[in-house]
């Protein structure tokens, strides 16, 4: 979700909120942005698990939440950010072929991909524990770093692309691959596909 400003969906999203409480009068801008500033890193999915989790605890859940309960509630180690993450990729490799072009909703699982040795080869490589906990521990040192990822395109390119000649490689299909809500029990498990 990350912005400087909260988006339409975000806003909307929390004004419902304080509408199902009978809070209208206490939505403000500087309210939203007070939320925003604290769940903007947040994907909105887990936002709204978030507030649903809240809401449906019998104690806490007859008030209005605090940032702070949202925030106990969606919070996860980046252990367990990792795990999520070797788990998306993990599926993304078993419902996208190496042919396939893809781009990761999470950059950080684009960065440890690349530094695999890029989309076909980490499609085409068996990993052992060692090798999954390694990728584990490179995206833990990403995540911690933020904002040291190494300068990489928006997507993996797959064989396709990279065969295509550069003036059809804008009509390659790039298959998306969404960030699940780790607190979800459902979730989208699948690559989502879209056009550039």
């Amino acid at each position: 979700m990350s912005a400087d400003k909260p988006s339409r969906e975000f806003a909307e999203f929390l004004l419902t909120i304080y509408s199902y409480y009978g809070q209208e009068d206490r939505f403000t801008e500087p309210t939203v942005l007070l939320w925003w500033q604290a769940l903007r890193d947040a994907p909105m999915d887990l936002v709204r698990r978030g507030f649903s989790l809240h809401m449906a605890d019998p104690r806490a859940g007859r008030w209005i939440p605090k940032i702070a309960d949202i925030i106990g509630l969606i919070d996860v180690t980046p252990e367990e950010r990792a795990d999520l993450a070797w788990s998306i990729a993990a599926k993304a490799k078993g419902s996208c072929s190496p042919w396939d072009s893809v781009r990761f909703e999470d950059p950080i699982i684009t960065a440890c991909i690349a530094l695999d040795g890029g989309w076909v080869k980490f499609t085409r490589t068996q990993y052992n524990d060692f090798a999954v906990s390694r990728w584990k521990q490179r995206y833990i040192g990403f995540y911690r770093r933020k904002l040291d990822l190494p300068d990489l395109p928006d997507h993996l390119p797959g064989i396709e692309e990279m065969q295509a000649p550069k003036s059809q490689r804008a009509r390659i299909r790039v298959h998306v691959v969404r960030s699940h809500n780790p607190l979800s029990k459902a979730g989208s498990d699948r690559a989502l596909a879209q056009h550039r």
